[in-house]
């Protein structure tokens, strides 16, 4: 039996086939082509019939048998745990916050371009969050000044703290994103504010925060006295995008 001329010369198994003789490359996956290419061009070297009998079953194989047989099979991906995504969650919150936030800037935009797609959306980040808020939308002529919340589907927070001044500022409102911990899609959101242009209902009688790192000289952690605890249960959910471009800008 003839030898492989493709072996011979080193030829791996592209796709395109190529002529080991020139390097031609061939439309499709297999050799469609080749007879009239050979025997045009390369006739002497040996017969057209030759010259594919010879071919070893890897170089002959086309299409999906092809990528079946030859190419190597992708590595698979070593499995995620539970432990470690809780662990990456942890440890890149602001990472996770981040992203969550560009989602929900795209989102909003989305439902509002179904809506009408001459509605414009202004957003704007806080450089400093000495205010308390992340991020301000503003459409038609109402500016929301919003707190990101986060927390992912099987979260166990019962409450969220907000800053008094900011609670008192008109347009403000808290939104907890409750997302799915394996892909970081937001699932359905969490609103806690008053209507556009109103402050925030009032919070001062809620329990003071409890600063989460910071201790006393005697080990006791410290109160943020500016701050109270909002339960879960006075938050307005589960909002989906359309409803809470409803409560954001009362359109």
């Amino acid at each position: 039996m003839p030898e492989c001329l493709c072996c011979a010369r080193n030829i791996p198994f592209p796709i395109p086939k190529k002529c080991p003789e020139c390097g031609y490359a061939f439309q499709g996956l297999g050799w469609d082509g080749m007879d009239a290419h050979w025997k045009a061009h390369h006739i002497e070297l040996m017969p057209y019939k030759a010259f594919m009998e010879g071919l070893c079953e890897a170089h002959r194989a086309v299409g999906p048998g092809l990528a079946a047989e030859v190419l190597p099979a992708p590595k698979k991906a070593p499995e995620v745990t539970g432990e470690q995504r809780l662990e990456a969650m942890a440890r890149r919150s602001s990472h996770v916050e981040n992203v969550l936030t560009h989602a929900l800037i795209a989102k909003i935009a989305q439902e509002l371009w179904r809506r009408d797609p001459w509605l414009e959306l202004q957003v704007f980040k806080a450089d400093v969050d000495d205010a308390g808020f992340d991020l301000v939308l503003g459409c038609q002529g109402v500016m929301r000044f919003i707190q990101i919340k986060q927390t992912h589907l099987q979260g166990k927070a019962v409450k969220y703290s907000i800053r008094l001044d900011f609670a008192r500022l008109k347009g403000a409102c808290a939104v907890v994103l409750v997302y799915n911990a394996a892909n970081l899609e937001i699932d359905h959101c969490l609103f806690f504010g008053g209507t556009p242009g109103e402050p925030m209902p009032d919070i001062e009688a809620n329990p003071v925060s409890i600063s989460p790192g910071r201790r006393t000289a005697d080990g006791e952690r410290k109160e943020r006295e500016n701050y109270r605890d909002v339960p879960r249960r006075a938050f307005t959910g589960s909002q989906d995008m359309p409803e809470l471009v409803n409560r954001l800008f009362g359109i």
